[in-house]
């Protein structure tokens, strides 16, 4: 999901996203949280309508 609520989810195949990630080290891991901690609580926000939905198909 973007910043905006768009979902990405079928724009972006999970094994070509998966292969591109990398980790960090602890210092640049806690830089990188303390930068965008504003951005990721906000696309949780627009992100939980669409789970609850999604679930309750699944669910269903």
């Amino acid at each position: 999901m973007d910043l905006k609520g768009n979902d990405l989810a079928k724009q972006v195949e999970f094994e070509s996203f998966n292969r591109q990630i990398n980790t960090v080290n602890h210092h640049t891991g806690s830089k990188l949280v303390n930068a965008l901690q504003k951005e990721v609580h906000n696309i949780l926000q627009l992100s939980k309508a669409m789970i609850e939905k999604e679930a309750s198909i699944l669910i269903a």
